[in-house]
């Protein structure tokens, strides 16, 4: 793609479309999405906890790998939270901010990327589709570590490219590598993966340049695995215990044909049209109702993207399809959500380059044969209906999601937790109902209490039922004066003091008198 703009205006497009990237991203970030999810919470506190204590909430100073909702998980978000945190205080906006940070960054590195590997236009081109990607600004407006990972794959793809001219920028990217090795869970089998299939590019092409970088990537990434692979082999037990309940293999102990098959089906499951293009992920929390992981029209876009790679097999093009195997193959190992776009978030920057380049190809070809052509119509039409489903996205998103998505980000917390700090002075005493995940994370976050020793118990003046309990069976038991704080058909017949409601109006919480 080559076409004539003043030099200034040309300047100013990727600025332009960055700083796009970024007020999508930061905007009502407190707000949408609604509702404050229990792992954004526990991450917010974990990095509160390490900033005044420098130890998590279960006492540990500066783990290499953090207790997080009863699983352990790296603490990369947690860290790079801290300095918010200490500059601004706890908040929903700032918990979130790392992330949005993270995306707009992604967008800024994937134009540096693409303009070395299919020039300007097509670096505007995939960096303007990723800012408003539906797979991945959802993703930059929640802390979650997953959104990390993306980021330090575009960084490595981008510093590799440059230790091509110059061998010092190799130790980029291996720090680049490690940092998504660190980044999230997947990483594990992801980054491996993608340098196996690197390396074997590579010895195809018999690229001498790429082979030494290569050795030293393997050798460097190795010595950074090893803490890794040291704690999983010392916490054998609670390191394995997440993927333990979501492996694919459970079920299908010694049978080989079985677990294969479900892999690969599971791997179809991710690259599927329907999943792709029209009903994305089912929850919530990584995706809108209204479309799929991708834009509709941009399934043309991979098709021709497609096209190109197998007439031209051009180094970048391969490569793109690498990293998008690399990403996809960790999620086909589990059982749970699938296909599930959090798990598969490293696929979206390569499926976003190979989106560019479709969008490429197909505008070439219409300027060749001339705008007044069918091709140019054609292709107008199709720039065009991208522009809509853009459009119908960002109204669905910054509207009416935050209300049908509510209860899927455990809302109403902030303003429960605030009724019953009021009423301490008459009712010092607080009953949480068996009704919901953790909520001693929500009670330390908001009111930004230090752990307990052993760092388990509940904060003094609140007492918890056991999960998914009948309260009725427990109300002899509450501490009296007393505040229950219940789901909607809790307790019925007690004067309820509040309701708390979700933005369509449907009680969420019910804050009852206990005398």
């Amino acid at each position: 793609m080559s076409y004539v703009l003043p030099k200034r205006s040309i300047a100013l497009l990727p600025i332009a479309v960055i700083v796009m990237a970024g007020v999508f991203r930061f905007v009502a970030l407190d707000r949408i999405p609604s509702g404050f999810f229990r792992d954004e919470a526990d991450k917010g506190y974990g990095a509160f906890c390490l900033l005044k204590t420098g130890a998590d909430a279960q006492g540990r100073s500066w783990p290499l790998f953090i207790s997080s909702l009863s699983i352990y998980t790296t603490p990369l978000y947690q860290y790079l939270l801290i300095p918010a945190v200490a500059c601004f205080g706890l908040s929903e906006y700032v918990v979130r901010s790392p992330a949005a940070l993270a995306g707009m960054l992604t967008v800024a590195f994937v134009f540096l990327l693409v303009r070395r590997w299919m020039g300007f236009w097509a670096a505007i081109v995939a960096s303007f589709l990723l800012a408003v990607s539906p797979w991945h600004l959802p993703f930059s407006r929640w802390a979650n570590q997953g959104i990390l990972l993306p980021c330090f794959l575009t960084i490595f793809m981008l510093v590799r490219e440059k230790s091509r001219e110059r061998r010092l920028w190799v130790f980029g990217s291996c720090l680049a590598l490690t940092g998504a090795l660190y980044s999230y869970e997947p990483a594990k089998v992801l980054v491996p993966l993608l340098l196996a299939g690197l390396v074997l590019h590579d010895l195809f092409r018999r690229d001498s340049r790429d082979l030494k970088s290569d050795g030293i990537l393997i050798g460097v990434l190795a010595l950074s695995a090893l803490p890794m692979l040291l704690f999983h082999l010392s916490h054998a037990e609670m390191s394995n215990a997440r993927f333990s309940s979501i492996s694919v293999f459970r079920g299908y102990e010694g049978d080989l044909l079985g677990v294969t098959v479900q892999i690969v089906r599971n791997f179809l499951e991710h690259v599927s049209p329907k999943y792709l293009f029209i009903s994305g992920d089912a929850n919530l929390r990584h995706s809108v109702a209204s479309m799929g992981q991708l834009y509709l029209t941009e399934c043309i876009a991979l098709a021709l993207a497609c096209f190109a790679v197998i007439r031209e097999k051009r180094r970048e093009d391969v490569i793109c399809i690498i990293w998008f195997v690399a990403a996809i193959f960790p999620a086909s190992l589990t059982n749970e959500g699938i296909p599930h776009s959090l798990r598969t978030i490293g696929a979206v920057v390569p499926l976003t380059l190979l989106s560019a380049r479709g969008f490429g190809v197909m505008i070439d070809y219409a300027a060749s044969k001339g705008l007044s052509s069918k091709v140019g119509k054609g292709t107008l039409a199709l720039l065009v209906a991208t522009l809509c489903l853009i459009v119908l996205f960002m109204m669905d998103y910054y509207g009416s999601y935050a209300s049908y998505s509510a209860q899927d980000w455990d809302y109403g917390w902030r303003d429960a937790l605030a009724r019953l700090q009021a009423e301490r002075t008459t009712h010092p005493n607080a009953v949480i109902s068996g009704w919901t995940s953790y909520p001693d994370v929500f009670i330390r976050f908001y009111m930004g209490l230090l752990p307990n020793p052993p760092g388990d118990l509940p904060p003094k003046g609140f007492s918890f039922l056991p999960f998914k309990s009948d309260a009725s069976h427990y109300l002899e038991r509450f501490p009296r004066p007393a505040v229950f704080l219940g789901r909607p058909g809790e307790l019925q017949g007690l004067p309820v003091l509040e309701t708390i409601r979700y933005p369509d109006g449907s009680p969420a919480w019910n804050i009852i008198e206990i005398d």
